[in-house]
């Protein structure tokens, strides 16, 4: 190849790539709030626009109540959307297909019963957890959630929306204490889950005792996406259909009464699971929750769940200390092992 080829083909590539990375032509708009919005609210509509739109460009005019914004036409039409929206809430869940990607959608959310700005916030934070959405900014003074993802991301972030947005004395009858939502998305090999539930609790009042509960259910079942709200006192996961139907029996067993017993027969709490990841081979395990005498110290469940642990080798093991109880999971002989240590206890 001769020099002057060379240099030509050079300067061709240098060309092109040059060519590849010329910055969009971009747009600018100027937008006006609403005369009564406040400071606070103004800028929460400008940091949710920036959110979902990624829109870097964008300067406030407090004298004159207007926004102006600079980007690329695609931006610019997804801010002009989304803009009115929150300056000048109009209820409902609208929804906008992104220029040019026809399973990028934006929606917003207006809940009608969740009103404070911690139930905003623990409904944004359960939406981002189960159905990972990254995208999402919540307004507090327009009481609405912008969310931008994928389509089928919409559809349950608006499931979920609807699953907690429920007056603060609502109570489900028994038989609805659980809700479903079947959701498909592309997964980790390992993490072949497409089941959402939500979980009403009756008798958990404390936030401590619900961390507890979704703490312990996390260990056992090895759930990865799951939030409790306390303010509503639910629990929303998803996983695969195995580890929902643990999790269920779990949450189940652990929402009773303060003063709550079993019966003798039904202490230990037995569960069977076989797990249904991909390499599991199939394997079963066995699930076992204690209920321990009510008198039981701190320091005495502690070292109990220490001696398992260390004795049995166990290591999906949680104690709960508000249900004086003991969850593990484990191997046919490291269950029955686990049993001999804690009649020993009693």
């Amino acid at each position: 190849m001769s020099l002057r080829f060379s240099a030509a083909l050079a300067i061709g590539v240098f060309a092109c790539i040059a060519s590849a990375q010329t910055p969009a032509p971009s747009q600018e708009r100027t937008l006006y709030f609403e005369p009564g919005i406040t400071t606070q609210g103004a800028n929460e509509i400008v940091n949710a626009i920036r959110t979902i739109t990624e829109t870097a460009q964008l300067t406030i005019d407090e004298a004159h109540k207007s926004l102006t914004l600079r980007g690329t036409a695609a931006q610019v039409e997804m801010a002009e959307w989304l803009f009115p929206l929150l300056n000048k809430p109009s209820g409902g869940t609208p929804k906008f297909t992104l220029p040019g990607a026809p399973d990028q959608m934006m929606e917003v959310l207006y809940p009608a019963n969740v009103t404070t700005n911690q139930g905003l916030a623990e409904m944004v934070n359960t939406i981002r957890t189960v159905a990972e959405i990254q995208r999402m900014f919540a307004c507090q003074g327009a009481h609405a959630i912008a969310v931008r993802g994928t389509a089928g991301q919409a559809a349950l972030a608006e499931w979920i929306a609807n699953a907690l947005d429920k007056p603060a004395d609502w109570q489900p009858p028994e038989s609805q204490r659980w809700v479903s939502y079947e959701y498909s998305a592309v997964l980790p090999p390992r993490d072949n889950g497409t089941a959402v539930r939500v979980f009403y609790m009756a008798h958990a009042e404390k936030p401590q005792d619900i961390a507890e509960i979704v703490n312990l259910t996390r260990t056992v079942a090895e759930v990865q996406r799951m939030f409790a709200g306390n303010e509503r006192k639910t629990v929303v996961l998803r996983a695969s259909p195995n580890q929902i139907a643990l999790a269920e029996w779990l949450l189940n067993a652990l929402d009773k009464p303060a003063s709550w017993q079993p019966p003798a027969d039904q202490n230990p709490a037995r569960y069977q699971y076989q797990a249904d990841y991909p390499g599991s081979k199939g394997e079963t395990d066995f699930v076992r929750i204690f209920y321990l005498a009510p008198d039981i110290t701190q320091e005495g469940l502690s070292a109990l769940t220490t001696q398992i642990r260390v004795s049995v080798g166990v290591q999906r093991l949680f104690a709960s200390t508000a249900h004086h109880a003991i969850a593990l999971r484990g191997t046919a002989s490291q269950v029955t092992a686990a049993e001999q240590l804690v009649a020993a206890r009693k």
